[in-house]
């Protein structure tokens, strides 16, 4: 539950809670789509391909399609629930990088891996932007959150699913380079430990703010009519 700092009328309010939701059927859709996708292709593996693999071949377009609506829903929703994450600098900082990071999930899908963008060199660039801001800007925008108060338990998941993923990412980047075994879980299962906690916050967000509900009035009831 979110504490009593909470501004109960910008959580009730359609321009919080439908942002809110657009964030949790990002994130939800993109499985979605990937599960349908690997259906489709035996032989793919979640330890041996990496997710942007699933933007080459005959289905492409299932995964370069939602990826990009990932990107457009992350967009508005962390641009809409800035009014509701604390209002710092630190958060300010952190929604920015989260907003540069859904940008490049719109550009994984619009360059996936066979473009010759940027001397064939735009899936990749996309892809670290994606990784490293988004990664980063959680885990200031849970850093933010404890200063603030009011998130409760929810600052400590944001902080470490932010410091988790960018944990995993260096891993990913220093086999990357030297031709590691990516701790055992191959290219593309470390590649899922760092994408994957991102999306994890994005749908406990969503359902937070629309589970919310102003528990105030019944906690502490309004006095009792004086009688005439």
């Amino acid at each position: 539950m979110l504490s009593t700092g909470t501004n109960v009328e910008k959580m009730r309010s359609p321009l919080v809670r439908w942002p809110a939701l657009g964030l949790l059927l990002g994130s939800v859709q993109l499985f979605v789509a990937m599960a349908v996708e690997q259906s489709l292709r035996p032989g793919y593996s979640d330890f041996g391909n990496t997710i942007s693999d699933l933007g080459v071949g005959p289905y492409s377009w299932i995964f370069n399609t939602s990826v990009i609506l990932l990107g457009v829903f992350g967009f508005l929703g962390v641009l809409f629930l800035s009014q509701v994450f604390p209002r710092r600098r630190l958060a300010w900082v952190a929604e920015g990088f989260l907003l540069v990071g859904t940008l490049g999930a719109v550009a994984v899908g619009l360059f996936p891996e066979p473009s010759t963008a940027l001397w064939g060199q735009a899936h990749d660039a996309a892809s670290v932007i994606t990784f490293l801001d988004a990664n980063l800007g959680l885990f200031l925008l849970g850093l933010a959150m404890f200063r603030d108060g009011t998130w409760g338990k929810y600052a400590s998941l944001t902080t470490f699913l932010g410091a988790f993923s960018t944990i995993a990412l260096a891993f990913y980047i220093s086999n990357f380079l030297s031709h590691g075994n990516y701790l055992g879980l191959g290219e593309g299962g470390l590649e899922r430990v760092v994408a994957f906690p991102v999306l994890i916050w994005a749908i406990v967000v969503g359902v937070i703010i629309l589970s919310f509900r102003d528990v105030s009035s019944a906690v502490h009831p309004p006095p009792a009519p004086e009688p005439a």
